[in-house]
């Protein structure tokens, strides 16, 4: 068994994470690809993609610009494929920080099981640009950046089991003590962002807000989902956050030695997880924290 049990509902979760969010001065990710010498792409450093495009920044340039332009030749010229540029934290035009805008979705839904929480990574800015390339270079140009009130949503299930039978124990040992972290901020908001913003923990996530088949959708599987998650996945980094580093030991009696989660769905009167709960009954659901003390 567990000596003590830690337990937050689903409502208390989002409200404390939209919070956070609003408040975070997270810092901006910022990753460009160009084409290696098998037409692959390669990660470059961004002012250097500047200084090999003769000064030419690709965010500066706008969306459909016309291929023979001065811009697009030098970036042509410097083979870039594509970039993006995000920032985590809460969407522009969404209540209650834009009054009359639409409701921001959840950004924890906690279900039935602790293998799949659904996460849902919102930023408060993304940009995305992509190169098209032709027989002679670049024959098209997409930038596009999330609207105001209509978010680009990335949907993963995260898988926040702790043992040795999950994602969690295919993660780096540094990776894995700061997931289970037995410090003083175990429980905070800031660590389970981390655990939920965690690529190793995550499958690839689905996009929405964006219509599938566009070549905005495609680009933002290409940009975000390929070339970026797919390298975050490898060391179980997190997609778009800090990292957190383990603090002391909390001043306390109850030492934690050892730490899991799990998920407490709204039950019925029978004792069962409601199929189809109420949007109030999904709110009382509850992550459980499961710590264990003196070994």
């Amino acid at each position: 068994g567990y000596d003590v049990v830690v337990a937050t509902t689903q409502e208390s979760i989002n409200a404390t994470m939209d919070e956070f969010l609003n408040g975070l001065n997270s810092p901006e990710v910022i990753k460009c690809y160009i084409m290696d010498d098998k037409g692959a792409p390669q990660e470059i450093d961004y002012q250097t993609l500047i200084k090999n495009a003769n000064g030419t920044d690709p965010f500066s340039v706008p969306n459909d610009a016309d291929p023979t332009s001065t811009d697009v030749q030098n970036l042509s010229n410097a083979y870039f494929m594509y970039a993006f540029k995000a920032k985590l934290g809460l969407p522009q035009g969404y209540a209650p920080l834009t009054p009359g805008g639409p409701t921001l979705p959840n950004i924890v839904e906690l279900g039935n099981d602790t293998a799949s929480v659904t996460f849902n990574l919102l930023c408060s800015e993304f940009d995305v640009v992509q190169a098209s390339y032709g027989p002679r270079g670049i024959v098209g140009w997409l930038n596009q950046s999330q609207p105001s009130g209509d978010a680009w949503i990335f949907q993963s299930q995260v898988d926040l089991r702790l043992s040795a039978d999950s994602k969690y124990s295919d993660l780096p040992p540094a990776v894995q003590k700061q997931i289970k972290n037995l410090g003083g901020n175990a429980f905070s908001v800031q660590q389970l962002l981390f655990d939920l913003d965690n690529a190793g923990l995550q499958n690839v996530p689905t996009i929405s807000g964006v219509k599938p088949g566009t070549p905005l959708y495609s680009s933002l599987q290409n940009v975000f989902l390929g070339a970026y998650f797919t390298e975050m996945q490898k060391d179980g980094q997190p997609v778009l956050n800090y990292s957190i580093t383990q603090s002391t030991a909390p001043e306390s009696t109850l030492t934690l030695t050892n730490l899991n989660m799990e998920v407490n769905p709204y039950m019925g009167s029978d004792g069962q997880p409601v199929a189809k709960p109420t949007t109030e009954q999904q709110d009382l659901s509850a992550l459980c924290y499961l710590c264990a003390t003196n070994g």
